[in-house]
C-alpha cells in the first residue's frame, strides 16, 4: 500500500470511529439522563468533571512524547514504554490519592464522595489504555486504535 493510500485509509478509520465513537456518547447521555433523573445524572456529570481535572495529571505530556521518541528510534520501543508505564503508574496513583483527599476534604455528600471514590479508580485503567493505544499510533495502524477506543467506550457504557 503506498502512501497516500494509507493516508486515506487511516484517514477515513478515525473519521469513521470518531463518528461512532460520538454516537454512542450520545446514546449513553440520554439513557443516563433519563434513568438517573435530573439530580442523579448532576451528580454523575459532576464526579466525571471533577475527575477529569485529575485525568490530566496521569498524562502530563507523556503520550505525545511517547510517540515522537518511539518514532524516532523504534529499537528503544520497549524501553520507553517501561518507562511510560512506571511514570504513568506514579502520576495515576497519585491522581486518585489526590481526587480522594480533596473531596473528601469539601463539603459533598456522602454518596457522591463514595462516587469519586469509585469512579476515581477508572484514572488507572484510562491512563495505561491511552499508553498502549499510542503504539498503534506510533506504527500508523488506526484501526486498530479505534478499535480499542470503542472498546474502552462501549465497556465505559456498560
Amino acid at each position: 500500500m503506498n502512501t497516500v493510500q494509507r493516508i486515506a485509509k487511516n484517514t477515513g478509520v478515525i473519521i469513521a470511529g470518531d463518528f461512532v465513537n460520538k454516537a454512542i456518547g450520545l446514546l449513553v447521555v440520554i439513557f443516563l439522563a433519563r434513568y438517573l433523573g435530573a439530580v442523579g445524572y448532576g451528580k454523575y456529570a459532576f464526579v466525571f468533571a471533577f475527575l477529569t481535572f485529575f485525568g490530566i495529571i496521569t498524562d502530563l505530556g507523556i503520550n505525545t512524547i511517547l510517540v515522537r521518541e518511539i518514532s524516532r528510534d523504534k529499537s528503544l520501543a520497549a524501553k520507553y514504554i517501561g518507562n511510560a508505564a512506571v511514570m504513568k503508574l506514579i502520576l495515576s496513583l497519585s491522581a486518585v490519592v489526590s481526587a480522594a483527599i480533596i473531596i473528601t476534604l469539601m463539603p459533598y455528600p456522602a454518596d457522591t464522595t463514595t462516587y469519586v471514590y469509585i469512579m476515581s479508580l477508572t484514572l488507572l485503567f484510562n491512563s495505561f489504555g491511552m499508553l498502549y493505544s499510542r503504539i498503534f499510533q506510533v506504527e500508523l495502524k488506526m484501526e486498530y486504535w479505534v478499535i480499542a477506543n470503542l472498546v474502552d467506550r462501549i465497556l465505559s457504557a456498560g
